[in-house]
């Protein structure tokens, strides 16, 4: 029961920590509006009117379908951003750059950086917010955990590379979205898993990542690309 209550927190501010600062201030707004409606009609206290309790109510219920028109825009413009990226995902254009990403079975400095980058783009529309955690993880999770892990060192060496100094702020937002990519896939899995069976952790996630490396890369290079 513990164990529930406790997963239904996380969730609860999982979603809260997706939502935009509009949105939320819209929600506490309406369910003020609402609980201030419903106290009036069941304890007639706020003693409101008819004619005002009329007017919240079709105050409330116009917010409500303007909110809702807003959000199926929203989430045709998501879908439409992720599908998009989709498509440059899988063009033969970044197939050629994925397939030469590596050399024997290591990132190669040279050429990764046209996949890093279009990963950085993606982190960023995330963080922007136009598009979601969860879409991401479904489409393109799969992918960026691994180049990311793989890719460390030399992230770290293009730093240099294009700056001498040091430049922390390349690909930032691709490593600003790998913890939390991992914190998903932690949490879907776990939520699959058997009852009693150990949750996997972050540890074990990054160590299913070394194992199967070879045959990663084996399926970068050879166009086998596995779509998750």
């Amino acid at each position: 029961m513990w164990m529930q209550v406790l997963s239904s927190w996380r969730s609860l501010r999982h979603w809260v920590s997706c939502q935009s600062r509009i949105f939320l201030l819209f929600l506490s707004v309406f369910l003020f509006g609402l609980s201030l409606l419903g106290s009036s009609v069941a304890c007639g206290k706020p003693n409101l009117s008819q004619s005002d309790r009329v007017a919240l109510f079709v105050g409330l219920f116009g917010g409500a379908v303007v909110w809702w028109q807003g959000y199926l825009i929203t989430t045709q413009m998501i879908l439409g951003t992720v599908v998009d990226l989709y498509k440059e995902w899988n063009s033969e254009h970044m197939l050629e750059k994925r397939s030469d990403a590596w050399t024997n079975e290591e990132p190669n400095p040279e050429t990764i950086e046209g996949v890093l980058e279009f990963m950085e783009k993606v982190s960023t529309l995330q963080r922007n917010r136009f598009v979601t955690q969860r879409l991401i993880w479904d489409t393109f999770g799969w992918y960026l955990g691994r180049y990311y892990f793989y890719s460390k060192n030399i992230i770290e060496h293009l730093r240099t590379k294009w700056t001498p100094q040091h430049d922390p702020t390349l690909y930032q937002d691709l490593e600003r979205f790998y913890p939390i990519l991992l914190r998903l896939e932690v949490e879907q899995r776990n939520e699959k898993r058997k009852p009693g069976s150990r949750p996997l952790t972050s540890t074990d996630i990054e160590n299913e990542y070394r194992q199967t490396r070879k045959m990663f890369v084996e399926s970068e290079i050879g166009g086998n690309h596995k779509n998750g």
